[in-house]
């Protein structure tokens, strides 16, 4: 009867991790070549000589501005390049890499390389 208690606690913790997982996939970080400047409560947005200026807002990815207003700006060449992705399973949890970031991309059962 305990045996089953344990197993059945592990199986939980394991639909935890998976759900955690996928929606860590859900929310995984792109490279993205558009980025905001200026910064609350005081901003100054300006971008960066070589990129171009395609957006303003008060708040932008986050923080209200109080003075000012901060930009968003776009690269004339993109942050990273990816690269093909490697892929790592952690406990339950598959952990890639693009080159550029990395993130939980999928859920496995094992250890090492995908």
């Amino acid at each position: 009867m305990k045996r089953v208690k344990i197993v059945g606690r592990v199986m939980a913790a394991i639909k935890v991790i998976a759900i955690a997982a996928i929606v860590g996939l859900a929310a995984a970080p792109l490279a993205k070549a558009d980025t905001w400047r200026g910064t609350a409560p005081f901003c100054d947005g300006q971008c960066l000589p070589g990129e171009t200026q395609i957006a303003t807002s008060k708040s932008g990815d986050g923080a209200t501005c109080w003075t000012g207003h901060k930009v968003l700006c776009r690269s004339a060449s993109a942050i990273c390049q990816p690269k093909p992705i490697t892929a790592t399973c952690v406990f339950v949890v598959l952990i890639c890499n693009n080159g550029c970031s990395t993130f939980a991309c999928s859920v496995c059962f094992g250890f090492g390389n995908w």
